[in-house]
């Protein structure tokens, strides 16, 4: 399987015709540190406070993204979103920053 080109068989060649919106940048991960941040006054984890944590990092150190990888919905309906994550207030609080978010 190591040496199988199935994916590229199968793949075909791809043009894209419009990606002015992808916008290259620096981003971060909530994998990277596990959701378990210390010395702050609010309980680390998938919630409101820790991914605003994460937004500000993203703006002082020169940051253009967050990732909202995991956390921010059920994992078996992206339409459920987590009640411990007010992602109206986190995303108009990371455009007020300049950061965008990733999901």
């Amino acid at each position: 399987m190591i040496e199988s080109d199935i994916v590229y068989r199968l793949g075909g060649e791809q043009v894209p015709e419009d990606v002015s919106w992808l916008k290259p940048g620096k981003s971060q991960s909530e994998w990277l540190y596990d959701n378990s941040i210390y010395g702050v006054d609010f309980k680390s984890g998938a919630n409101t406070n820790t991914y605003g944590y994460y937004i500000d990092f993203a703006s002082d150190f020169g940051m253009d993204y967050v990732l909202f990888d995991a956390g921010w919905s059920d994992p078996r309906d992206i339409f459920k979103l987590n009640p411990d994550m007010d992602m109206e207030v986190l995303v108009n609080y990371a455009h007020k920053k300049g950061i965008g978010l990733v999901l």
